[in-house]
C-alpha cells in the first residue's frame, strides 16, 4: 500500500510538471520570426537600428524616388520592380516574395553605401540571401565599384549592405547587435 501511494504521488508530480511545462510553451509559443516582427513591425525600423549605430553618418537618402527621406531609412514600394531591380539589386524571384522593403544609400554614390531590408513572406532567408549575393557578384557596376556586400538574416528579414568596406561593416555590426540577427554572407566584389 505504501509503495502504491508513492507511485500515485510520483505520477501526480510528473503530471503537474508536464502540465507546467506545457503551460510555459503555450505562453511563449511564438516563433523567432514572430518575435522579430513584433520588435520590428516594418523594414524601415530594422534599417534604423543599423543606421543609428553607425559611428560616422554621412549624407544619405532613404526610400525610393517617390518617397525619399533625408538622412534616414525610408520605405520602398515593393511593386516598383524597376527600383528593386536596378537601384537595390533585388533578384526577380526574391521580389515576388517580399511584403515590405526599405533602403538607405549614400547621397552622392550608391556604390559607396547602400543598405536594404526586405521582409519575406514564404521564401527562406537563406535562399533570398544566396540569390541576392549571386546577383550582386554578377552585376556590372557603373560609377565606381563597391568593395563588398554583407548580408544578415533576422526572422523573416534579409538585410544587406554593399559599398565601401568600413561603411558596410559598421552598418551590419549594428544589425548584428539585434536579437536573432546572423550574418549569412560577407563577400568581396571582384
Amino acid at each position: 500500500m505504501k509503495s502504491m501511494k508513492k507511485s500515485i504521488v510520483s505520477i501526480l508530480i510528473t503530471a503537474i510538471m508536464v502540465l507546467g511545462l506545457t503551460g510555459c510553451q503555450t505562453s511563449k509559443g511564438t516563433s523567432v520570426a514572430d518575435d522579430v516582427d513584433k520588435a520590428y513591425p516594418d523594414a524601415v525600423s530594422v534599417l534604423e537600428e543599423g543606421w543609428n549605430q553607425m559611428p560616422e553618418q554621412f549624407p544619405a537618402s532613404g526610400g525610393s524616388f517617390e518617397n525619399a527621406v533625408d538622412n534616414a531609412p525610408g520605405k520602398v514600394d515593393v511593386t516598383n520592380t524597376d527600383a528593386l531591380t536596378y537601384t537595390f539589386l533585388v533578384p526577380e524571384e526574391v521580389q515576388k516574395d517580399i511584403t515590405d522593403a526599405a533602403s538607405i544609400m549614400h547621397m552622392m554614390n550608391a556604390n559607396t553605401f547602400t543598405a536594404v531590408a526586405l521582409h519575406l513572406n514564404e521564401m527562406s532567408t537563406e535562399d533570398a540571401a544566396t540569390q541576392i549575393k549571386e546577383g550582386f557578384l554578377n552585376n556590372q557596376f557603373m560609377c565606381g565599384f563597391p568593395d563588398k556586400i554583407k548580408i544578415a538574416s533576422m526572422g523573416n528579414y534579409v538585410v544587406y549592405a554593399y559599398g565601401k568596406t568600413d561603411n558596410v561593416d559598421n552598418f551590419i555590426k549594428g544589425i548584428e547587435n539585434l536579437e536573432h540577427a546572423t550574418v549569412v554572407a560577407d563577400e568581396i566584389y571582384q
